[in-house]
C-alpha cells in the first residue's frame, strides 16, 4: 500500500498518466481514422495517404523543434507570467511568417515531388496547407508543455484526434477520397490551435514583458537536426518503398508502418513529460538520470505486450483493423513492432540528451540515417528485407546510445556522492 501511495505521489508518474490518457485517446481516434481510411480507400490510395503523411511528419520536425525549444525556455521562466505572455505573442507572429514562407517554397517544389512519388498534385498541395496551423500550434503547445500544464495539453491532443476522425468520415462519405482525408487533418490542426489559445487566454491578455528570445531559436538548431533525423527513421522507409515498390506493396507497407506506430504514439507522451522535468532538474543541479531509466521502463511496459500480441495474433490483428485485403502483411507486423520498440527507446534517450544539452548523439543519428538510406536503395527485393534491416540498425543504435547514457550516469552519480 505504501509503495502504491509513493507511486501515485510521483509527479513523473501522475503527469505521465494524464498525458498518456490524452495521447491514448488521441491515438485511438487517429487509428480509427486510419483503419477507416485503410478500408475505405483500399491499399493503393491508402499508400498515397501514407506517403503524404510522411511529408507532413518531416515538416513537423521543424515546428516540433521550436516547440521543444519553447518548452525548455518556459520551464526555466514559468513563474513569470509577463515573460511567457511576450514569448507567446512574439513567437506566434514570427512562426506564422516562417510557415508562410515554407509553404511557398514547398509549393514551388510540388511538381517535382509529385513526379518522384507518383501521386497527383492536388492532394500534395492540400497536405502542404497543414504547415500553417502546425507552426503556430507548436508555440502554444510548447508553452503548455513548458508550464507542465499536462491536463490542457492532453485535452488538446484528444480533441484534435476526435475532430480528425469525425471530419474524415464525413469527407469520405461525401466522396472526397484522399483529398478529404488530408483535409480532415488540416482542419483538426486549426481547431486544436484555437483550443490551445483558450487554454492560454491568461497570457494572451497580459501586456507582456520584453525578453531576449534568441536563446529559444539558438537552441532550436540542434533540436531541428536531431528531430529531423529521428523522424527520418520512420518516414524515409515509407518514401523509398513508395518509390521502389509497386502501388499495392506500398499500400501494404503503409499499413505495416501504421500498426507499428501504435507503439511509438502510445509511448510518445513519456519523453514529452520527461523533457521539462529533466531540464528543470538539470538547471537546479538535482539528480535526473533516474527520470530517464523510469521512462525507458514505461516504454517497454507498453511496447512489449503490443508486440507480443502482434506475434501471437497477426492475422486476427490485420483482419480486425484493416480487413482481409491486407492479410499478406500479417507475417511482418510483429517484426516491425520490435523496430518501433527500439525506435521509441532511442527517441526517449535522444530527448534526454537534448534536455541536458548533450549533443554528440546527433552524429550517430546522421550516420544511421545514411546507412538506412543506402541499405534500402541497394536492397529492396521484398518488404521483409526492408523491415529486417530496420530492426538490425535500430538494435545497434540503441545499444550504443544506451551504454553511453549508462556510462555518463555512473560518472554523474559518482560526482554527486
Amino acid at each position: 500500500m505504501k509503495v502504491l501511495d509513493k507511486i501515485l505521489k510521483s509527479n513523473l508518474i501522475k503527469d505521465n498518466i494524464v498525458l498518456f490518457v490524452g495521447n491514448f485517446l488521441a491515438g485511438s481516434f487517429g487509428y480509427f481514422f486510419h483503419f477507416f481510411m485503410g478500408r475505405f480507400l483500399g491499399p493503393i490510395d491508402y499508400g498515397v495517404l501514407g506517403v503524404l503523411l510522411s511529408i507532413i511528419y518531416m515538416i513537423n520536425v521543424f515546428v516540433y523543434a521550436i516547440q521543444l525549444s519553447i518548452t525548455k525556455f518556459v520551464s526555466e521562466i514559468k513563474g513569470n507570467v509577463n515573460n511567457v505572455s511576450f514569448l507567446l505573442k512574439r513567437s506566434m507572429v514570427r512562426l506564422f511568417s516562417y510557415a508562410f514562407l515554407t509553404f511557398l517554397v514547398i509549393f514551388l517544389l510540388a511538381p517535382i515531388l509529385s513526379e518522384f512519388l507518383k501521386i497527383q498534385k492536388l492532394p500534395l498541395i492540400i497536405s502542404l496547407t497543414a504547415i500553417l496551423p502546425m507552426f503556430v500550434l507548436s508555440v502554444t503547445r510548447g508553452i503548455l508543455q513548458g508550464l507542465q500544464s499536462f491536463k490542457h495539453l492532453s485535452f488538446n491532443f484528444t480533441t484534435e484526434g476526435l475532430v480528425k476522425l469525425i471530419l474524415g468520415i464525413i469527407f469520405a462519405f461525401v466522396g472526397l477520397g484522399v483529398n478529404g482525408a488530408i483535409g480532415a487533418i488540416v482542419f483538426s490542426l486549426v481547431f486544436a490551435f484555437l483550443l490551445s489559445l483558450i487554454s492560454l487566454r491568461k497570457y494572451i491578455f497580459e501586456r507582456g514583458e520584453k525578453i531576449n528570445t534568441k536563446e529559444v531559436y539558438r537552441y532550436s538548431f540542434p533540436v531541428i537536426i536531431s528531430l529531423f533525423l529521428l523522424t527520418s527513421f520512420y518516414t524515409l522507409d515509407l518514401v523509398l518503398v513508395k518509390h521502389y515498390f509497386d502501388d499495392l506493396n506500398a499500400g501494404y507497407y503503409a499499413a505495416i508502418s501504421l500498426l507499428g506506430k501504435i507503439i511509438f504514439f502510445g509511448t510518445v507522451s513519456i519523453p514529452l513529460v520527461m523533457f521539462p522535468k529533466v531540464s528543470e532538474n538539470h538547471l537546479k543541479k538535482k539528480s535526473y538520470y533516474h527520470l530517464l531509466y523510469k521512462s525507458l521502463g514505461f516504454v517497454l511496459l507498453f511496447g512489449v505486450p503490443v508486440t507480443l500480441f502482434y506475434f501471437i495474433f497477426p492475422k486476427f490483428t490485420v483482419s480486425l483493423l484493416f480487413g482481409q485485403e491486407y492479410l499478406p502483411i500479417a507475417s511482418l507486423i510483429g517484426l516491425f513492432g520490435i523496430f518501433m520498440i527500439l525506435f521509441s527507446l532511442i527517441y526517449s534517450i535522444s530527448f534526454f540528451n537534448l534536455s541536458i544539452r548533450k549533443l554528440k548523439f546527433i552524429s550517430l543519428l546522421l550516420l544511421f540515417n545514411l546507412i538506412e538510406f543506402a541499405l534500402i536503395v541497394l536492397n529492396h527485393d521484398s518488404l521483409f528485407q526492408v523491415v529486417l534491416m530496420l530492426v538490425i540498425l535500430m538494435s545497434i543504435l540503441f545499444l550504443i546510445l544506451f551504454f553511453e547514457v549508462l556510462k555518463d550516469g555512473f560518472k554523474h552519480n559518482s560526482a554527486s556522492i
